[in-house]
C-alpha cells in the first residue's frame, strides 16, 4: 500500500534524482571551443581536444595551455615577453602565469582572468580576460 508519507519520499527522491542530472548536464561542455576568437590579449586561436584547450595568441607570441571542466578553463599562459619577469622559466619562457575562463553556455565567449608567475588569477592581479568567438578552427 502507497501511504501519502512514501508517495512524498518518492516524488522527493525522483526530484532529487532530477536535479542532479540536471547538474550532470550543467558540467559537460556545451560546445568545442575549437577556433578563432577575438579577445582582450588580441586575435587567438584555440584547439580544444577532450578536455586539453591550447592555443596561441598574438600579445607577443603568447599560448595558453588549459584544461576544460564544464564551463570552466583554468591553466597557463606563456609570451615571449611581459611586464613581469618570473624569475624561473615555465613552458621555456620567464613570462607567464595562470588564468580562468568562465564559457558561456553556448561556448561563444567566456570571461575570466589573468596572474603572473604564481599568483591565483582569481584574484586578477594581471587583470580581466574576455574573448569571443569570431570563427572556425583554421
Amino acid at each position: 500500500m502507497v501511504t501519502p508519507v512514501s508517495r512524498l519520499l518518492s516524488l522527493t527522491a525522483l526530484g532529487g534524482l532530477a536535479a542532479l542530472g540536471g547538474l550532470a548536464a550543467c558540467e559537460r561542455p556545451s560546445s568545442d571551443l575549437s577556433g578563432t576568437w577575438k579577445t582582450t590579449t588580441g586575435a587567438m586561436t584555440l584547439h580544444q581536444t577532450g578536455d586539453e584547450v591550447v592555443g596561441r595568441y598574438e600579445t607577443p607570441d603568447g599560448a595558453v595551455h588549459g584544461v576544460r571542466r564544464g564551463d570552466v578553463v583554468s591553466g597557463v599562459w606563456t609570451q615571449a615577453a611581459a611586464n613581469r619577469d618570473c624569475g624561473k622559466e615555465r613552458d621555456g619562457s620567464r613570462f607567464w602565469g595562470a588564468f580562468v575562463w568562465r564559457v558561456r553556455p553556448d561556448g561563444e565567449r567566456f570571461a575570466g582572468s589573468w596572474a603572473y608567475c604564481d599568483e591565483k588569477p582569481e584574484f586578477a592581479s594581471g587583470g580581466v580576460w574576455v574573448g569571443e568567438r569570431v570563427g572556425a578552427a583554421p
